[in-house]
This record gives C-alpha cells, sequence and structure tokens, in this order.
C-alpha cells in the first residue's frame, strides 16, 4: 500500500514537472490552476481510485460473511448434537435397557419423547438445519447406539417397517 501511495506522488510530481517545464509566456504573476493540470487525468485518478476502494469493500464483505457465517454454523451444530445426545439419554432411560438385542421403533414413546426434547432445547438449530422429526428420530437411535456401544451386551437396531412401495402399481 505504502508503495502504491508512493509511486502515485513520484507520478504525480513527474508529470507537474514536465507540464511547468514547457515553454510558455511567464506572466508577471506566476498562478498554478490546479484543476487545469489534473483536468486530463481526473477520468483515470477517479477510476483507480472507486476500483481500490470496490476491491476493499469485497475483501471485507468476504470477511465478515466467512466469520459470522462459519461461527454460526458451528454453533447450531455444538447445540443440535448435544441435544440429540441428551434426548438419546432421555430415551435410553425411558426404555430402561438392560436386556441383549433390544428393538427400537423410530416411532415408539421414548423415541417420540427425545425428538420433542430435541426440537424444543434447540430449535433454532434444528431449524437451521431443516430437520425433519423422522431425520431427528435416526439421530437420536444413533446416538443410543453411540452411547450403549461401551456395553458389549446391548445392541440396538431400528426395526421401523420400510414405507409402502407405491411406486409398483398398487
Amino acid at each position: 500500500m505504502m508503495r502504491f501511495v508512493a509511486c502515485a506522488a513520484l507520478m504525480f510530481f513527474l508529470t507537474t514537472g514536465v507540464i511547468l517545464a514547457q515553454e510558455q509566456p511567464v506572466p508577471a504573476i506566476t498562478v498554478i490552476n490546479v484543476s487545469e493540470l489534473l483536468a486530463p487525468w481526473l477520468p483515470i485518478l477517479m477510476t483507480a481510485f472507486m476500483g481500490i476502494v470496490l476491491a476493499l469493500l469485497e475483501i471485507i464483505r468476504q470477511w465478515l460473511k466467512k466469520k459470522t457465517g462459519v461461527e454460526i454454523e458451528t454453533s447450531h451444530m455444538q447445540v443440535l448434537q448435544k441435544a440429540i445426545e441428551n434426548g438419546a439419554g432421555v430415551a435410553l432411560n425411558r426404555l430402561k435397557v438392560s436386556t441383549k438385542n433390544i428393538n427400537i421403533d423410530t416411532r415408539s414413546d421414548a423415541v417420540r419423547q427425545a425428538v420433542e426434547y430435541v426440537n424444543q432445547s434447540a430449535a433454532d438449530a434444528v431449524k437451521n438445519f431443516g430437520l425433519t422429526p423422522e431425520q431427528i428420530a435416526e439421530k437420536v437411535i444413533a446416538k443410543m447406539g453411540v452411547i450403549t456401544a461401551p456395553n458389549p451386551d446391548i445392541v440396538i437396531q431400528d426395526v421401523t417397517p420400510p414405507p409402502p412401495n407405491t411406486g409398483a402399481g398398487g
């Protein structure tokens, strides 16, 4: 930036020196009209100045977008993950998991309550990512598997029946 200013100042002084060095009749009082000197250069100078201003504004805009967008999404993700983990804990406590090979339907009361818990405690994050209750239920069941993973005697399986095949002509 400093080089640019130095080069611009040098160009200004060199061009004014060349213009002033031309032979002209010298009036009794020497008056230098700066507007006449800059008039031919004014469109070029204004174009360069506006280009620099626009480039700086674009850099600032991109920096702000990057800074705010990433932080907001990260905080939503952290809130959602914690809510899903807590919801899975609520579902596990309701089910009182103690047997091997437990089967869980995504429409069960325990999972439904866990989904409601996630929707209540992380409503902004759910809205931000556009999650449906079914997607939240899948994530809760997956988190239940993670929570129970240290216990090899407990296996969580999703037994939700598949949707009917409407494409086969009925």
